[in-house]
């Protein structure tokens, strides 16, 4: 299931540049914001060691996670469910964020993300935070803290190890309580500090499936001449005449939009050749197609898909004509045949 990560509020974006390499450190990067705002670390991981700048600016767009979010608990003092530590990724970055539960807030982050064989620790195993690539203080405190990184400088399944000083918080908004906190998972060494870290496999992006339906053409009202073709992807809406057993079509004429719309006589009868879509032709075509662009149809519309449908002999001689229509709802207050069909645009839901 993908997720929305929203990022709405005023955030103070630092960006820092660390090495791939779990043996070099970063400076430590600081920021100051009150609780119940937001903290964003852009760009956290990556190549070089360059320090960093801090700008102030206004995140407003949702960020669509692919595949299943991974949650954990945030735990200080190794029994209190303080927060909870998400991690997700989009097609290019990965998101590591923590929130945490009030009146718990954070003073200072340590954070490892990448080889398990490479994440800083003594001869017992125990990992040395002080060493972790990503850090940053926090003197006014913060509820929520999200670091972004570059999704390919990890391997497809890789160790998240988050470490952070947090306090309890009275009403007045002092600290009464102080405690150490790691993201719940597997401790590093049985005997040693309660120290612990999960795992994280990238997730799949899927691209968006959209389906094709078929309605089926009608020639004199009774007789199969083909089908009409209807999909659409993110901008167009794509609908093709396709014809079948020998059926072709000449001039086809084509009405998208709403009901109220449609061209009609004073009798109530549909005009195809004031419809605004039209493709004349006096050769036969097996398939013709039209595309129309989203941003002009409503959510739902109708397709009223009227050609003349042909059949040919082996030589290419018209041995049957006939007026065709897409099947679907009969026309209203007419005594004339024909119908029209109803089609929703898909929306991809990543």
């Amino acid at each position: 299931m993908n997720t929305l990560f929203n990022r709405s509020l005023l955030i103070l974006s630092i960006l820092a540049f660390v090495a791939t390499s779990c043996n070099k450190s970063s400076d430590d990067l600081f920021g100051t914001n009150a609780p119940e705002t937001e903290l964003s670390l852009k760009s956290a991981n990556l190549s070089s060691s360059s320090s960093s700048n801090v700008i102030m600016t206004q995140i407003a767009p949702d960020v669509a996670g692919c595949g299943e979010t991974t949650e954990v608990k945030f735990l200080a003092g190794q029994k209190i469910e303080a927060g909870l530590v998400s991690v997700f990724n989009t097609e290019d970055k990965l998101f590591v964020s923590v929130k945490m539960n009030s009146p718990w807030v954070i003073s200072q982050t340590q954070v490892y993300v990448g080889k398990a064989a490479l994440v800083p620790a003594n001869k017992k195993g125990n990992p040395q935070i002080g060493q972790f690539p990503v850090k940053n203080s926090f003197p006014m405190y913060t509820n929520l803290v999200t670091y972004e990184f570059n999704l390919d400088d990890f391997e497809e399944t890789f160790m998240v190890a988050f470490h952070a000083d947090v306090q309890k918080l009275d009403a007045n908004g002092l600290p009464v309580q102080s405690e150490t906190a790691w993201a719940d998972g597997t401790q590093f060494v049985a005997s040693g500090s309660w120290a612990s870290y999960f795992t994280y496999t990238k997730q799949e992006c899927q691209s968006c499936v959209y389906e094709t339906v078929y309605f089926e053409m009608f020639g004199g009202q009774t007789i199969p001449v083909g089908n009409l073709v209807v999909t659409n992807d993110e901008e167009n809406l794509y609908v093709t005449y396709d014809g079948n057993n020998g059926w072709k079509f000449a001039t086809v004429q084509l009405f998208v939009g709403s009901l109220s719309g449609l061209p009609i006589n004073k009798q109530n009868t549909p005009v195809p050749g004031s419809f605004p879509l039209k493709n004349e032709s006096t050769s036969l075509r097996e398939t013709v197609s039209f595309v129309i662009p989203l941003n002009t149809l409503p959510e739902c519309y109708i397709i009223a898909a009227h050609g003349e449908a042909k059949l040919a002999d082996a030589n290419g001689n018209i041995i049957q004509s006939e007026t065709s229509w897409s099947f679907g709802t009969q026309f209203p207050n007419t005594n004339r045949w024909g119908w029209y069909s109803s089609y929703c645009t898909q929306i991809c839901e990543q």
